[in-house]
């Protein structure tokens, strides 16, 4: 299979709310055949607990398949709540300018 990805951008706030309305889309991402899934986080200037749950679902749904998940441009509130709690470790976060 050749590496493929799907970038999934999100924006301004990531709380429950907008959590239900992605829900079915991430549980679409999650059966992908793509390799990759990155979400792009650029936008994103909060993320609450809903947000990492949706995220870390989505991470162990892929890592069961074989499939792999990188957050793009991760920065403020959402990068300190990420690497407070360690997804940063598990998960690959990059940032365009990275090269």
């Amino acid at each position: 299979m050749k590496n493929q990805s799907t970038i999934l951008e999100l924006e301004s706030h990531i709380d429950t709310h907008a959590i239900q309305l992605l829900e079915p889309h991430l549980r679409a991402l999650s059966q992908s055949e793509q390799s990759e899934i990155i979400i792009d986080m650029t936008k994103v200037n909060f993320i609450d607990s809903s947000g990492i749950g949706a995220i870390v679902f989505l991470y162990k749904a892929l890592k069961a398949r074989g499939r792999e998940i990188r957050l793009m441009n991760v920065s403020g509130q959402p990068k300190e709540m990420i690497n407070m709690l360690g997804i940063n470790k598990v998960i690959g976060l990059f940032n365009t300018t990275d090269s």
